[in-house]
């Protein structure tokens, strides 16, 4: 059963998926791991992929293997339900981090979920969807559009009925990174239904991704921009993103004062939370005010401002957040 692990698992997770009561699970690790088939580092087990891999043909042969992956798929969902939300605020490098120690596991679940077929293909989308602002938050967009690609190939253009908004959210993730001209039939349907509800998603990164996908609103229609509003959600961290969408929206339109005075706004909104991305996209796009402005100095200032919360992210993430704040600016409209 431990075979269904990629990257090791914590005795929490081997409890919950492995299905031995809590004294049989200590038992029987502690006999693994003095017989070497079995490795301990720290919090986490491993096992050695020769014994792995001997240990997953036993599985099948028990006709265990499909039991053991479900109970491994719904213990990581679970996981990343409960710590996506938290992505959003002050506590977001101690939950980036809780993904990163599973990020294995989590790929692991997501691709034999897709892979499995139509009846795992809500679990597989339920997966996908609270990933993607993980993925956005760790610069790894790329590797998650791929993930979501693949899966909407298998699913369709229409989305399965329930899960609307976690379809949503994986086309959005494909197109946001640029044209997929065969995903245009997925996008209109996805977000036709999306504006049909009327309501913000559950999901406020969501919006984050509509932006990427649909582009400037100079095109839009006055009764359209109200449908967008009502897509955007009340909480705090929700607000100060309506306002930095604004502000882009008015340094596009040249009402350059307009725009220093909203993303002012989101600044302080996202600083209060506490959330470092929204800080740093936000004095990515001050600066670039400040630089139409030919205030040079400051705008440097406001450059290397913008770094540091990412700085914060750790592990060599800066670079590719500044490149991300700058490729989300281009194109985020509310």
């Amino acid at each position: 059963r431990l075979t269904v692990f990629a990257g090791g698992a914590t005795l929490e997770a081997i409890r919950a998926v492995c299905g031995l009561p809590d004294g049989d699970t200590v038992e029987a690790l502690t006999g693994l791991v003095d017989k070497s088939l079995v490795e301990v580092s720290g919090t986490r087990y491993r096992m050695l992929n020769t014994i792995r891999a001997f240990c997953a043909e036993r599985l099948a042969e028990a006709g265990e293997t499909r039991r053991t992956r479900r109970a491994h798929a719904e213990y990581f969902l679970a996981l990343v339900a409960r710590v996506e939300p938290r992505l959003i605020t002050a506590e977001q490098l101690e939950f980036l981090a809780v993904l990163d120690a599973e990020r294995d596991n989590l790929h692991a679940a997501l691709r034999r979920a897709t892979e499995a077929g139509e009846t795992e293909w809500g679990t597989a989308l339920r997966l996908l969807a609270r990933l993607t602002t993980y993925w956005w938050l760790r610069g790894l967009r790329s590797q998650g559009a791929a993930r979501a690609e693949e899966l909407l190939r298998r699913i369709g253009p229409r989305p399965p009925e329930g899960l609307e908004e976690e379809y949503t959210v994986g086309v959005l993730s494909v197109v946001s990174g640029g044209p997929r001209g065969e995903f245009d039939t997925h996008l209109d349907n996805a977000v036709a239904v999306i504006l049909a509800g009327g309501r913000p998603p559950r999901q406020p990164f969501m919006t984050v991704l509509l932006g990427m996908a649909m582009g400037i609103p100079e095109a839009r229609t006055a009764s359209l921009d109200d449908r967008w509003y009502g897509l955007v959600g009340a909480d705090p961290w929700s607000r100060a993103l309506r306002r930095f969408g604004e502000g882009i929206t008015a340094a596009y339109a040249g009402r350059i004062d307009d725009a220093q005075d909203n993303l002012t706004v989101a600044l302080t909104g996202f600083r209060v939370l506490g959330e470092r991305w929204g800080t740093s996209v936000t004095l990515s796009e001050l600066a670039k005010l400040a630089a139409w402005r030919g205030e040079a100095e400051r705008a440097w200032a406001l450059c290397d401002e913008a770094l540091r919360p990412a700085g914060e992210k750790g592990r060599g993430q800066h670079r590719r957040h500044h490149r991300r704040a700058d490729q989300f600016s281009t194109s985020f409209p509310h």
